[in-house]
């Protein structure tokens, strides 16, 4: 009973964190972490949108299978010929915690892609999308990905 007194103390008093206050930053870093993708997304830098794959990433973009980070970065260059920006909107997004040092983020989004000029190439469209996270070296690395189209 008095170690429960002391544990409590300490939790109260901020020097140890309970764990559903560790998840839930984890959990915020991982958004953010996400969202940090999708800025770079936006503006069609492709290197920093997948600056946190390891090279050992993985990726599924509808259907076709990408064992490596340049694999993934060969690929997206090649979708996101004459892209220079994007709308995209998370119309619903949820982290799922899978321990502490890994998660399944999962994302209902729309994107829609525009030349130099401004020019629609791509009108709206929706995808889903479902990475793994994992923690390496206190940086929230995007180990597998996948990305579906309808």
């Amino acid at each position: 009973m008095k170690s429960k007194s002391i544990v409590t103390l300490l939790l109260t008093i901020g020097l140890v964190s309970s764990p559903l206050v560790v998840a839930s930053n984890a959990k915020q870093q991982v958004f953010d972490t996400a969202h940090n993708m999708w800025e770079h997304a936006r503006n069609a830098q492709l290197e920093r949108m997948w600056e946190n794959a390891p090279t050992d990433h993985t990726y599924f973009v509808a259907g076709l299978p990408l064992w490596s980070k340049q694999e993934t970065l060969d690929t997206f260059t090649a979708m996101f010929e004459g892209v220079v920006s994007q709308d995209i909107e998370v119309v619903r997004e949820e982290v799922t915690m899978l321990s502490e040092t890994a998660a399944l983020y999962t994302a209902d989004m729309t994107y829609t892609q525009y030349d130099a000029d401004n020019n629609l190439l791509v009108p709206t469209s929706p995808y889903s999308m479902t990475i793994v996270f994992v923690l390496r070296d206190g940086k929230w690395m995007n180990l597998h990905s996948h990305q579906s189209f309808p």
